[in-house]
């Protein structure tokens, strides 16, 4: 028999990409950052090498690779309020089947938590806008621990937060 302890009780929910579509949006943004400093960049580098990155480390790839003389925190934290601007205005799109799952997980009776390397503040937006806020027990992200992801710091501390083994839940 199996552990009953052990059942799945919870679902731990990346934001960026599996529940909104934030890229396509990130870049348009990061294009404006740059834009003062005759950046031109390309899809091509964007999806190589920030795109998932948190905004901070995006800083430091973009000053080194593109030979900026400016702070990457300075580029970080104008992104970073281009961002709150953007989304003040509006939410960032939902992925496809992202309603219908978190609908599902909530009427199984699912605990769900959100964990980002993104902003606390993107998750509000997306759970105010679209009406999961009474459904999301715990959001951890980036501001949250000292090693966002791939790091695992995110999960533990959802985990931690929720009183939950690995082996309760899944993300």
């Amino acid at each position: 028999m199996a552990n009953p302890g052990a059942a799945l009780q919870a679902i731990l929910f990346d934001h960026d990409g599996t529940l909104i579509n934030s890229e396509a949006v990130h870049f348009k943004l990061w294009q404006q950052t740059l834009a003062p400093f005759d950046v031109d960049l390309t899809d091509a580098y964007y999806n190589e090498t920030m795109a998932g990155v948190p905004t901070s480390q995006n800083g430091v790839d973009v000053v080194r690779d593109f030979n900026l003389a400016v702070e990457p925190a300075a580029l970080a934290n104008t992104k970073t309020r281009l961002t709150e601007e953007h989304l003040h205005k509006a939410p960032f799109p939902l992925m496809p089947g992202a309603l219908e799952t978190m609908t599902l997980c909530h009427e199984l009776g699912l605990r769900i938590a959100i964990v980002t390397g993104g902003s606390k503040y993107s998750v509000q937006r997306t759970l105010e806008c679209y009406g999961f806020a009474d459904w999301v027990e715990c959001v951890v992200a980036v501001e949250d621990v000292e090693h966002s992801k791939p790091a695992p710091d995110c999960y533990l501390m959802a985990l931690e937060q929720m009183g939950l083994t690995a082996e309760q839940a899944m993300a």
